[in-house]
């Protein structure tokens, strides 16, 4: 759809990098930018769902790939499946490949080629935490990778483990690093180099090397490399990583070496090949990737010993790959709570024996050992979040100041949610989040990736937001929201509604109103007045001085069941200005009007009426169950 109105844009500068100054992030921003499909004309298909990393100014994005085969008849069938990882701090660089990063292999037969595909892409922790957690479907085994980013950390934590369906004897994972150049690809011959804690391996090059050469024989060298001493590796490119040099990028690896029987390299003028060897493939495999976009190759490859020792104590940590709602479990402060509730008369008996059941779950999960750890800790995770749903439902009976998330388009200021939030008693809490779009596409700069996170908040207000850059994964956790008593206010626009692309998508099922064509948003014949229509329980009437006036309204039929406080006198008729509803537990506004146009002289537009702030504290309060 072509975009007619400018909208809130987000200024983002990237400073250059450095470990020392990454110390001062305090939180990761985990970012799914969601699906993609590339159609080239042949017979494949290529679909892609990329997630970002963001901590500072670190930046990680890791790209899911499935390649399709469309037949004649254009039934497509799966051949493979690939993660690639693609460091962004400091601007472009080649380093790990960001195509094909690393593959899992069980019996030396690679899980990502036919027959496999990515069953499951989750974000399961942010904040505290950036994690993303990717399971692999594969008819001999099923892989379940996570991906770990803490605050200030300038490497990206990787875990692999392995679930056979039949008998494995081996797993490998393999992977590839392209440091600084792509070189022959290019035609342009490079100098690459491999360091671990005791040597230097350098690619095999032949007499009187002419670095000039367009053209020149391709010898690979591989090294075996012996795990308790070699538990790090620095890739890098003599020729390229210097100030004369045309490429940029250093990278590196580093392993929990007690996890390895066997790893190897294969040094070459093009790629350099890092094979990892599991001692168990009933365990899981832990290791770090690193990389920094600069040339110079001699000050990273002499503070890379230092970076790779911290990075192997954090990797010793069993909580690293675990959510934060796992890790941050409190038996003692959970009970303090419930002693809260009871103080204000509120039952806690099924509460208490959540709790009990809840607790035994997580401490099952930390006397787990290795091999059975995801499927215990998948185990105390549901019982967390069935815990925390019960919980959240209770306390939103006791009284407390609202908290309303508010994502923010194209003119949100007009609408005023700000002082409607500051008129309520005690005054609301407006977290934000700002939607923009671009050549990039439509963009969010935050929102809740957990259930944990939704329940901070009492409503979520959609100012002029289409549904895009809330993805599926966002748009059914916003139906969660709502389904168990959360509130909801959709404000109009050319960005919301049908212009906001809700019509067939989870927010849809939500709303009061029926979506229909992107086109919904139309201009009155001539300037018309707010009138009051259905009486709601205690919603009062606003009582204007003078007419509030609507010059553009959106369509929106109200769906069977649905209440019309407030309708548009136009010529053709009352139309729908406000509409209410529930879904599930929650309440759901839809306001069909928007802050478009100019009134004549003499009238003024709604939004700018003395009384509407009023008014729409009142509608946020009747959202939230008040």
């Amino acid at each position: 759809m072509t975009r007619l109105l400018p909208v809130v844009a987000v200024a983002v500068a990237l400073l250059s990098p450095g470990r020392c100054q990454e110390r001062t992030a305090t939180h990761v921003t985990v970012t799914d930018h969601g699906s993609s499909v590339y159609d080239p004309p042949d017979n494949r298909v290529v679909h892609t769902r990329e997630i970002a990393f963001t901590s500072g100014q670190t930046s990680y994005s890791l790209s899911f790939a499935e390649t399709h085969i469309k037949d004649d008849a254009g039934k497509e069938t799966i051949q493979g499946a690939t993660v690639g990882i693609e460091c962004r701090t400091g601007g472009k660089g080649q380093g790990w490949y960001p195509g094909d990063t690393f593959r899992v292999l069980a019996d030396g037969m690679d899980l990502h080629r036919a027959s496999s595909n990515w069953s499951s892409i989750r974000t399961l922790s942010q904040g505290e935490k950036g994690l993303v957690e990717a399971v692999l479907d594969h008819p001999k085994a099923t892989v379940v990778i996570r991906f770990a980013l803490l605050p200030g950390q300038e490497e990206i934590d990787c875990l692999i483990h392995l679930q056979p369906k039949a008998a494995v004897e081996s797993m490998e994972v393999r992977m590839s690093c392209y440091p600084a150049f792509f070189t022959a690809w290019n035609k342009r011959r490079g100098d690459r180099w491999a360091a671990t804690p005791v040597r230097s391996i350098e690619e095999p090059r032949e007499p009187d090397l002419n670095m000039d050469a367009k053209e020149w024989k391709h010898v690979v060298q591989q090294t075996d490399l012996d795990p308790p001493k070699e538990w790090w590796v620095f890739y890098y490119d003599k020729h390229f990583n210097s100030p004369a040099g045309k490429g940029s990028g250093v990278c590196g690896l580093v392993v929990n070496a007690v996890e390895l029987a066997r790893s190897r390299l294969e040094v070459s003028d093009y790629e350099i090949g890092t094979t990892l060897i599991a001692r168990s493939c009933s365990s899981p495999l832990h290791f770090s990737l690193w990389q920094r976009n600069v040339q110079d190759y001699e000050a990273p490859l002499k503070e890379f010993s230092s970076i790779a020792e911290d990075t192997n104590k954090r990797l010793s940590d069993r909580h690293l790959f675990s959510p934060s709602s796992l890790v941050a479990f409190d038996a003692a402060a959970e009970l303090k709570s419930l002693q809260e509730l009871e103080e204000a008369k509120i039952n806690t008996g099924e509460l208490r024996r959540m709790l009990e059941a809840t607790t035994q779950r997580v401490k099952a999960r930390g006397a787990s050992p290795p091999e059975s750890w995801l499927t215990t800790e998948a185990a105390a995770l549901s019982a967390i979040a069935d815990y925390r749903r019960a919980l959240w439902k209770s306390r939103r009976q006791l009284p407390h100041g609202l908290r309303i998330l508010a994502l923010e388009g194209a003119h949100f200021q007009e609408w005023k949610l700000t002082e409607a939030a500051a008129l309520l008693s005690p005054a609301a809490a407006v977290d934000t989040s700002h939607f923009s779009v671009s050549w990039q596409g439509d963009r969010l700069t935050s929102f809740p990736a957990t259930e944990e996170e939704m329940m901070q908040y009492d409503s979520v207000a959609l100012i002029n937001v289409s549904a895009v850059p809330l993805r599926e994964q966002g748009q059914k956790l916003l139906k969660w929201f709502v389904a168990n008593g959360g509130g909801l206010i959709v404000f109009g626009g050319f960005y919301a509604f049908g212009g906001g692309e809700y019509a067939g998508t989870a927010l849809e099922e939500l709303l009061p109103v029926v979506v229909n064509g992107p086109f919904d948003v139309l201009r009155l014949s001539s300037p018309s007045p707010i009138v009051n229509g259905d009486k709601v329980g205690d919603l009062k009437p606003p009582v204007w001085k003078a007419p509030a006036m609507v010059m553009w309204l959106q369509y929106l039929p109200p769906k069977p069941g649905a209440i019309v406080p407030l309708k548009v006198r136009t010529a053709q008729g009352d139309k729908p200005f406000l509409v209410l509803g529930r879904f599930g537990q929650g309440k759901v506004a839809a306001l069909a009007g928007t802050v478009y146009g100019n009134p004549p002289a003499g009238k003024t537009e709604f939004w700018n009426c003395p009384e509407w702030p009023a008014y729409l504290a009142s509608v946020v309060r009747w959202v939230c169950g008040r």
